[in-house]
């Protein structure tokens, strides 16, 4: 058996990649990562996509010049199964994946995506073989009735070095901090908003991302 993992972007930004593929290999199950990238750091293949642009955003022309890539990729490599990061992909490949892979493929879920202003996902949802989620709480803003399973972003393999918080605050002040890819320029923006007089904490963003531009100006 051979399974396709199609990433909306680099690895780099994926930690939560390698819980699929730590799965795989213990199960001897040969895969392909197919990458987006968007940062032009990887190296040629017929499994990585490279466009004109550098950075996290992507327009709607972008999508279907990867969605036509992808498809294909699984036209000429005939997977097995594959596995789709995000809602964007979700949407933009639900066709081929109902027509060509219905409950042969698994919709990994990270994030709301406003692709849900305009589409149902509970047809696809209802086709894959499972869908994962992120957080317990998308559960909230997805179609009901549908099971769900947890992979939180994180990757398995560093869980021991995780450590118990200290929540003791020794500190007059607080740091609070968003990690990771920057989006969600509005529910940031309300964030700052409500902390920008705080005298208690310290607000940092530490990463890139679609709305990182507009929270530094």
């Amino acid at each position: 058996m051979n399974v396709l993992l199609i990433c909306p972007s680099n690895n780099l930004f994926m930690p939560y990649v390698s819980n699929y593929t730590l799965i795989l290999d213990d199960l001897g199950v040969e895969y392909v990562l197919q990458i987006w990238d968007r940062f032009g750091i990887e190296e040629p293949s017929p499994f990585v996509f490279k466009d004109d642009k550098v950075g996290h955003a992507r327009t709607l022309r972008d999508y279907l010049q990867y969605r036509n890539h992808v498809r294909k990729v699984m036209k000429r490599y005939h997977f097995d199964k594959v596995i789709v990061f995000g809602l964007s992909l979700g949407f933009f490949l639900s066709k081929f994946l109902m027509q060509h892979y219905k409950e042969r493929y698994i919709l990994d879920i990270r994030d709301y995506h406003k692709v849900l202003n305009l589409w149902n996902p509970s047809k696809v949802i209802a086709d894959s073989y499972a869908t994962v989620v992120s957080s317990p709480m998308f559960q909230t803003w997805l179609p009901p009735n549908h099971e769900y399973f947890v992979n939180h972003n994180s990757a398995i393999y560093r869980l021991p070095d995780l450590v118990q918080p200290n929540v003791e605050r020794k500190k007059e002040k607080v740091n609070i901090s968003y990690i990771g890819s920057v989006a969600h320029y509005d529910i940031n923006r309300q964030l700052i908003q409500a902390l920008r007089n705080s005298e208690w904490c310290i607000l940092e963003f530490h990463g890139q991302g679609t709305a990182s531009n507009e929270i530094i100006a």
